[in-house]
């Protein structure tokens, strides 16, 4: 997608099996599989592949950080500018995926069922 288009993104070709997250911010779009995140500018280049802990299950973003709820109740926050692991967390129910990841303001909430707040380190 070209810079100063409508802001509608029509294909990222990078993946081959079905996506299981989409999120977008002002300057990136992450997109994940099950085994796969990957953060794209909006030419569509990619401009990180991140590494996780475990499969993984959803992903949001904010202007500063991406979040992904994996499986085995884990949840990754990362710092987008630098593109490190800002924090881990682990929930009481390991055998659960986290499908669902929000953040808003200064705090990531994650659920597999029970929701988790936790704020994020600046």
């Amino acid at each position: 997608m070209a810079e100063g288009s409508d802001g509608l993104i029509t294909s990222i070709t990078d993946f081959d099996i079905v996506l299981v997250g989409i999120a977008i911010n002002k300057k990136y779009v992450a997109a994940c599989t099950d085994s796969l995140s990957r953060l794209f500018n909006f030419a569509g280049d990619v401009v990180h592949t991140f590494k996780h802990s475990a499969k993984t299950k959803s992903v949001a973003m904010s202007d500063r950080h991406a979040a992904f709820g994996l499986k085995h109740g884990i949840a990754e926050v990362w710092e987008l500018k630098k593109r490190t692991l800002v924090c881990k967390l682990q929930g009481p129910e390991k055998t659960l995926s986290i499908r669902m990841v929000r953040i808003s303001g200064s705090y990531v909430l994650v659920s597999a069922g029970r929701p988790i707040a936790t704020t994020i380190i600046d």
